[in-house]
This record gives structure tokens, C-alpha cells and sequence, in this order.
């Protein structure tokens, strides 16, 4: 049992500061949950997987120890790498969804966008973009409602442009990707109106609902400093992963191989040979 002592309190509001998460939530009357140690990639196109893509699997699973890694695709990948990690997964067949409520969608990525929220929102866990690279685990990140992380304006992290989406960590039935699934309702067609902007807003009025990491956390380096990942090598301690940007960095993907990530020594490449 958790004891205060009441000489060492000045105001309710530091009483709560002391108790944890989950004994906040039996005083006020809900059922304390948390966020599963589960895994959730999602592929679409039946595309074959590139050493990239089996990279943020692998990472993971290695990591943060999962207790399920779950593949949403609506046709099996091919190629090699799909063969190495297929063992270490639970492939579930899933389409691609063309409209959110009644809206035909812009983007073959807005219609993953709400797949993951409906994965999430009836699952819990965790959700990565193929194109991450786990570093530490999540773990100590489990006992919250939403995880998600800023997206900074580049250069020396001067600005908070959004929230990112390519890394979501979730309860089942998480209010806020309530909300924001929600939010599409009012859906508009650009690119990261919803994806992007709509979660900062949300975040800012409900800030009970979410905690919001750094972008160093999960998305730095930023998508304007993609030199920093693939060309240098550096050590980023507050990464839990590393998001690699993949449209903007695709000139350095299509380069890589086995060999190229056991020799060069940059940023990615001293990570990812740990997995190989």
C-alpha cells in the first residue's frame, strides 16, 4: 500500500503528484489500464519487404521483447527478407480502406492512418511505421493513456511543427485516438492536416489524454537532416528509435546492404548491424 504522509503535503494537487498512474485512476473511478508490450506493422500492396522494413521489425522484437508482433497486409509479401522474419509474426489480412466516414481518402497513407487507429483503438500497443529503428524500450513509457512524439522544425530543434504519427503507442480504447479518429469527420484531403496537426491540437486541449515525447524520443533526426542518420555517425541517447523519413531519405535506403551496413560506420548502420 502507498502512504503519504499528510505533514509532507501542502495541496491535494502534490498529493496526486506522488501517487502513481494507476492508483490516480482507482481514486477518481476509473479502471486503471495500460498500454500493451505489443506490436503493430502494417504493409499494404504485397510489395516485397526491403532490409529496411525487416530491420524495424527485427529491432523491435529484439528491443522490447514482445509479447505478439502483429502484421496487417491484404496480399503476403515476397522476397527474402519477409521469409526471415515471417516466423516471428502473426500475419493478419486486412484491406485498405478507401473512404473514413463516407469521404474518399487522398492518400493510400491516410487509409493506414486509420487502420492503425482501429488496431489500436480495439488492441492497445504499439504501432511503428516500417521505416523505424528501435534503440532502448518502450517500457518505461506503458503506463500511460497515448504516446506520441513532436515533430520538430529541423536545425537545432527550434520549433514544435506537430505530432507524428509514424510512432503511436496506445491503450485499448484510448480517448484520445477516440478523438482523433473522430477528428476525421471534418476530413479535408491534405496531406498532414489530421496526421499531423490535428493530434497537437488535441494534445494541447487534452493533455491528461496523451503524453507528448520530445523529438528526440522517436523522430530525430528530422526529415530536413537526413545527412545526420545515413552519412554521419552519431549517438543519440534520448532515442527510443529512430524514424528514417523514407520518402526523403529513399536515396540512401536503395543503397543499402549487408555488407554496406557491417562496414560504414554512420548513425543507422552502427544500430541496424546489431540485428543482422
Amino acid at each position: 500500500m502507498h502512504v503519504i504522509e499528510r505533514d509532507t503535503l501542502r495541496s491535494p494537487m502534490e498529493a496526486t503528484k506522488q501517487l502513481s498512474r494507476g492508483q490516480v485512476a482507482q481514486l477518481s473511478g476509473r479502471i486503471a489500464m495500460s498500454i500493451p508490450n505489443t506490436f503493430h506493422f502494417i504493409w499494404m500492396g504485397g510489395r516485397a519487404l526491403n532490409i529496411v522494413h525487416y530491420l524495424a521489425i527485427k529491432s523491435a522484437v529484439e528491443v522490447n521483447r514482445p509479447k505478439q508482433v502483429s502484421f496487417y497486409c491484404d496480399a503476403i509479401p515476397t522476397g527474402i527478407w519477409f521469409d526471415k522474419i515471417r516466423a516471428q509474426l502473426d500475419v493478419v489480412h486486412r484491406s485498405l480502406p478507401k473512404t473514413v466516414f463516407g469521404r474518399p481518402l487522398a492518400f493510400p497513407e491516410h487509409g493506414v492512418d486509420q487502420l492503425k487507429y482501429d488496431i489500436l483503438l480495439a488492441n492497445g500497443g504499439i504501432y511503428l511505421d516500417l521505416d523505424t529503428m528501435c534503440k532502448k524500450p518502450f517500457a518505461d513509457l506503458l503506463d500511460n493513456p497515448c504516446v506520441l512524439g513532436w515533430e520538430g522544425t529541423g536545425g537545432e530543434l527550434p520549433g514544435l511543427r506537430g505530432c507524428c504519427n509514424g510512432v503511436v503507442l496506445a491503450e485499448k480504447g484510448s480517448e484520445f485516438l477516440r478523438m482523433w479518429r473522430e477528428s476525421y469527420r471534418f476530413y479535408s484531403g491534405h496531406w498532414d492536416v489530421h496526421s499531423v496537426v490535428v493530434p497537437a491540437i488535441l494534445a494541447s486541449l487534452h493533455p491528461h489524454q496523451v503524453k507528448m515525447m520530445p523529438p528526440t524520443s522517436f523522430h530525430y533526426p528530422l526529415w530536413n537532416q537526413i545527412d545526420l542518420l545515413f552519412v554521419e555517425n552519431h549517438d543519440y541517447p534520448d532515442a527510443y528509435c529512430h524514424h528514417l523519413w523514407n520518402k526523403k531519405s529513399a536515396r540512401h535506403i536503395e543503397r543499402l546492404t549487408e555488407e554496406a551496413i557491417r562496414q560504414q560506420d554512420t548513425t543507422y548502420n552502427v544500430i541496424a548491424r546489431r540485428y543482422l
